[in-house]
C-alpha cells in the first residue's frame, strides 16, 4: 500500500506552528500510524512553515519522506484541490493507494473550519471517533472516491 499525504496549509498565519496545532498533527499521526501500518508514506508539503512542521511531524511518525511544492500554495479553492486530489489518485493507482489532504481555515479556500478536504476509500477510520478527537478536524467528503 502507499499513502500520499498533501498538507495544504498549517494551523495559523505566521510562521510557526502553535502547541495545539501540534498536539493536532501529533495526535493525527499516532492514529494514522495504526490506520495505514507500513505503508510507504509520501508527504507533499508547501514551503510555508506550519505547512512543513505538520508534515515533518507526521513524516517522523509514518517514517515518510517529504517534499516541498512551492505549487501548492496556488491550490486556492476546493476544485483545485480536488482536481489536484484526483491527479495524485489516477498517478497512484486506485487499488493500493491511500490519499489525504489537509487544509486549513486560515488559507483562501473556504471550508469554515474543515480541515480535511478530501480522502481516498483507502481510508478505513471511523469518521464518529476519530474525527471526533481531532477537533477541529472535519470531514468534508464522503471518501467514496476522487470527484470528476
Amino acid at each position: 500500500m502507499h499513502a500520499l499525504i498533501v498538507v495544504r496549509h498549517g494551523y495559523q498565519l505566521g510562521g510557526t506552528l502553535t502547541e495545539d496545532g501540534r498536539k493536532k498533527s501529533e495526535k493525527l499521526a499516532e492514529l494514522l500510524a495504526l490506520e495505514i501500518g507500513n505503508a510507504e508514506v509520501r508527504i507533499l508539503t508547501s514551503n510555508y512553515g506550519p505547512a512543513k512542521d505538520t508534515a515533518s511531524i507526521l513524516a517522523t511518525r509514518l517514517h515518510g519522506r517529504v517534499r516541498t511544492w512551492n505549487e501548492l500554495s496556488k491550490l486556492t479553492d476546493i476544485r483545485k484541490c480536488l482536481k489536484f486530489a484526483s491527479r495524485c489518485w489516477a498517478r497512484l493507482g486506485r487499488k493500493n493507494a491511500l490519499i489525504l489532504v489537509l487544509g486549513n481555515t486560515c488559507c483562501p479556500i473556504p471550508l469554515g473550519d474543515k480541515q480535511i478536504l478530501w480522502y481516498s476509500q483507502g481510508l478505513f477510520l471511523d469518521p464518529r471517533n476519530f474525527f471526533k478527537l481531532l477537533s477541529p478536524y472535519r470531514l468534508s467528503t464522503d471518501g467514496a472516491g476522487p470527484p470528476g
